[in-house]
């Protein structure tokens, strides 16, 4: 059998990643087709994209395989690729906010995406923009809020609230689906 190697552009991943989303990049850098860095962790999600983030199908040794391919230890990973985690240590850490389907601006991912690769990342329901950058995150593209600090103002008080407050984003999580 052939003997699995590290890519040789190694990706580090977002912080809360989806599995989908590190694999089409590691794909894209590396000029392969992400189907197949898939399948070697297992059998391919019906629906594979940037979006998926299950490891339906995968084996005990689909994370060391997926660090040998990155170049990333497998701990390392788990703490920035949440179904990782969840694959490793199936218990978890207990309930947790949902976490939705969204991705960060586009200057915190420069770095970590050269090849202008989306990120896709899973977060909390709370959170609509980056604060750093003042950009509007939940929309197609990223709409700069300079000329609106009462928005980024306000988005400073929500987390601080969520923070204090966990029912704040389970009520948050329950209003979405009330709207859906």
């Amino acid at each position: 059998p052939d003997r699995l190697r590290q890519l040789p552009i190694a990706l580090g991943p977002v912080h809360n990643e989806t599995l989908g989303s590190y694999l089409h990049r590691l794909a894209v850098a590396n000029t392969r087709p992400a189907g197949c860095l898939a399948r070697i962790l297992g059998p391919l999600p019906p629906e594979f994209s940037p979006l998926s983030n299950t490891t339906a199908g995968w084996t005990p040794h689909s994370p060391e395989r997926l660090a040998t391919l990155s170049g990333r230890p497998t701990p390392q990973l788990a703490r920035a690729l949440p179904a990782l985690a969840d694959f490793l240590n199936p218990g978890g850490p207990g309930p947790q906010a949902e976490r939705l389907i969204s991705r960060p601006c586009h200057c915190c991912t420069a770095r970590r995406s050269p090849t202008a690769s989306l990120v896709i990342t899973l977060s909390p329901a709370h959170i609509h923009l980056c604060q750093r950058h003042q950009l509007w995150t939940r929309s197609a593209r990223d709409v700069p809020l300079g000329t609106l600090p009462e928005v980024v103002e306000a988005q400073r008080r929500l987390d601080q609230l969520a923070r204090r407050h966990r029912q704040i984003g389970r009520a948050l999580d329950l209003a979405r689906k009330i709207i859906e």
